[in-house]
């Protein structure tokens, strides 16, 4: 980070023998660098500095002074274990990573009698086809405190074959500044580690994997919120000028305007004449750039007289056309309620930006009387701060007619608006407008992703996100889907079909049960059966004739039989499930021929077991209206899940495709099929653009500061502009993609 100040710039140039020009040259590249004017070179030659202009958003602040510094700007890595790909993994493992890869493996009791495990060594896991080697990458923030989350790259490792990370679940590994090129894994004494990261894999949804040039395509993806970083990163503030006076000076002015609560402790310290060391106060914790913001602006001075001249001064430039006006009402912010008379009259300004910064700083300072109104202004008339406007209402509960207008704008035409409204919703805790569904909560990590469903009457919308926290947001309740719909696809191998097109369903099914039976056929001990079975008869005649003249029954002798042909009851099997097809296949012209048929269908349905035993008194009520089939074919691609039966609407369906495999601990019922929140979000995407579901799919876009930290709330209103990420969403053909964190 760039730190030293151009007049240090000119005591070094001065010892080292440098050139005017190449002073002046160096005191520009720094004012560029911090947003401040460049300066001419005067007509005095012998002239060697000249005045720097500061911007007025940083004039009077102790910016001035201080530049902020913090550890945890440099990227971590690691080396990790991704599981649950099915035959889509790697048996490759790199020498390079080998010795650490299985001693990871044994901390995870691999290998161990003790733990039952003893058949199964490090070395079998890694080469099982199930498993691919993966390298992480995350970003960790500027002064990150311990907790806070990041999203994770993952990346295939090099010299391994895998196909595809699609269904992944990294197991916890930590990262380490340098973790990845040095090979590093779980815990390596000689790094330092800053974050453990797991989770499932979220690919970019809108990839057809069936064309050859997305392959590469499939060998990345990211774990949204998957890393925690596991200690504090250090805050400073470096003086421009050491000094221990100013060091105090500016010590005491942080520590008054964010108070510890023991009176021994404090958040600014001056260590030293040239540096002062920050704590993050808890309530900013999880917004702690909105703290440093006003670290950073808060006045020089404290006395009255030069806090109503700053007040007053920036309200005077909040007017002019130009000007960084978020940056300058956070001074505002930073000196608290007692300027709040100045404030008060830019409420009413007739520039729409100073009024409408005006009004979120006095919010911000509790003027929710006053500033209230004007900012719901904002929220209801369409403009560039009205994105803004609908964002800030969702950070003060106790503005109640906020509540009350952004439960409205959960109805509006524009899905930004709709979106951002749910945001603010969801953040003021409001669980009536907004209902969550954790997904997969049996899970030893947290939910794998949740579903919110928001009430309202507009049209149907699903929105996804990609960033930190994976969500499903469905708009209206319930989502419908149609009944008619027959999918069967490659995403996580699940078909899912309506009640209406259950003929097709189970033809298909048939035919699974016709490669099973196939394959049963074909093994090694039906193979050599006829000679099995011959000799077997042969044994047993011999054998019932000794029995017979033991005994001198002709009753013994009848009822030992040879053992059945298990050839010929397959070859049953197979034609009854024809015979069952070919009614299936069959179109009734007639209502009377239409019950017949469902007669003969039911008969032999009941005869080969097509119906699920064992089921409960709702999925029997499910059946006995329109409902959706869910099931999953297995890895060998022959067998398949159990049926589930599911009410037509979005959350069900989601619900059972996300939820674990693993049976209930009381009921014995498995609650899902165990797909990904990024399976899940491929198939619902689908079945939007298929009109199965009559909803626009609106997917979250990445935002500029997601990009560089990965690890912000993507719902704070204080982040700086976004930008679009076309990479992410290089295939989303006709797919609707907003931000609503476009503007902010």
């Amino acid at each position: 980070m760039k730190t030293i100040h151009w007049i240090m710039l000119l005591a070094v140039g001065a010892a080292v023998g440098c050139t005017e020009q190449q002073l002046e040259k160096a005191r520009n590249d720094w004012n560029t660098a911090f947003g401040l004017e460049k300066t001419a070179p005067g007509p005095d030659a012998n002239a060697k500095t000249s005045k720097i202009k500061l911007p007025p958003d940083v004039k009077g602040t102790i910016a001035q002074d201080v530049t902020l510094q913090a550890t945890g700007s440099r990227p971590v890595s690691g080396v990790g274990l991704c599981v649950g790909l099915v035959d889509k993994g790697s048996e490759e493992i790199p020498p390079s990573l080998r010795t650490g890869l299985v001693n990871y493996l044994k901390k995870r009791r691999f290998g161990s009698f003790s733990a039952g495990t003893a058949g199964v060594t490090p070395t079998d896991v890694l080469r099982d086809r199930d498993t691919a080697i993966v390298v992480l990458h995350a970003p960790v923030p500027l002064g990150a405190p311990k907790g806070t989350r990041l999203d994770v790259f993952v990346e295939v490792a090099p010299r391994t074959s895998a196909i595809s990370l699609e269904g992944g679940l990294l197991w916890q590994t930590d990262l380490a500044i340098g973790g990845a090129s040095t090979g590093g894994i779980m815990g390596a004494t000689k790094l330092t580690w800053l974050a453990k990261a797991e989770g499932s894999v979220f690919l970019n949804p809108f990839i057809d994997a069936s064309k050859p040039e997305n392959a590469s395509k499939l060998l990345r993806g990211r774990i949204l919120g998957g890393a925690v970083v596991s200690q504090d990163m250090k805050i400073r503030l470096q003086l421009n000028k050491p000094s221990y006076s100013t060091a105090r000076r500016i010590e005491r002015l942080i520590n008054e305007r964010f108070p510890h609560p023991h009176s021994t402790g404090e958040y600014a310290s001056a260590k030293s004449a040239n540096l002062i060391h920050l704590t993050i106060p808890p309530q900013y914790r999880r917004n702690y750039w909105y703290f440093l913001d006003l670290v950073m602006h808060l006045p020089r001075f404290s006395s009255p007289g030069a806090y109503t001249q700053l007040a007053t001064r920036v309200a005077h430039d909040l007017e002019k056309p130009g000007m960084n006006h978020q940056r300058l009402a956070l001074i505002w912010e930073a000196m608290g309620r007692s300027i709040l008379p100045v404030v008060r009259k830019s409420y009413t300004s007739k520039n729409p930006r100073a009024r409408f910064y005006a009004s979120r700083a006095g919010m911000r300072l509790s003027d929710y009387h006053i500033a209230g109104p004007v900012l719901k202004a904002f929220s209801e008339a369409p403009g560039e701060m009205r994105l803004l406007a609908v964002d800030e209402l969702g950070y003060h509960p106790k503005f109640l007619q906020g509540l009350v207008h952004l439960k409205a704008l959960l109805d509006s035409t524009d899905e930004m608006v709709r979106v951002t409204a749910y945001q603010s919703l969801h953040r003021l805790g409001d669980r009536v407008s907004v209902r969550r569904y954790p997904v997969d909560a049996q899970s030893e990590l947290r939910p794998s992703f949740t579903v919110d469903v928001v009430d309202s009457k507009g049209k149907f919308v699903v929105y996804a996100t990609q960033c930190k926290d994976p969500k499903l947001v469905l708009f209206g309740r319930p989502v419908p889907v149609d009944t008619s719909l027959f999918f069967d696809s490659t995403i996580g191998n699940v078909t899912i079909y309506g009640a209406k097109a259950k003929p097709a369903a189970e033809i298909q099914r048939m035919d699974l049960r016709l490669k099973e039976i196939a394959a049963l056929m074909n093994a090694p001990k039906l193979r050599a059966k006829p000679k099995t079975i011959e000799t077997a008869k042969t044994a047993e005649t011999t054998k019932t004739a000794e029995t017979a003249k033991t005994a001198e029954t002709a009753k013994t002798a009848k009822a030992a039989k040879a053992p059945k042909d298990p050839e010929a009851d397959l070859k049953k099997l197979v034609a009854k499930i024809r015979e069952l097809k070919a009614l299936y296949a069959e179109v009734p012209k007639t209502p009377a021929e239409a019950d017949a048929l469902r007669v003969k269908q039911l008969k032999l349905e009941a005869t080969l077991g097509v119906v699920n035993a064992g089921l409960s008194r709702a999925e029997k009520a499910i059946l006995a209206r329109d409902h959706l089939v869910a099931y999953r074919k297995l890895p060998d691609g022959v067998r398949t899940t159990k049926h589930f039966y599911i009410r037509p609407n979005l959350l069900d369906l989601m619900l059972v495709l996300g939820n674990t495999p693993r049976p209930d601990e009381i009921t014995g019922r498995v609650p899902g099929l165990g797909l990904s929140y990024s399976q899940c979000v491929g198939i619902t995407y689908r079945l939007c653009k298929q009109k199965i579901i009559p909803a626009k799919f609106v997917l979250q876009d990445l935002p500029e500061l997601q990009r560089l930290y990965r690890n912000l709330p993507t719902d704070d209103v204080r982040l700086p502009p976004a930008s679009d990420d076309a990479a992410d969403r290089a295939d989303a053909d006709e797919s609707a993609v907003i931000d609503p964190n476009a503007t902010r």
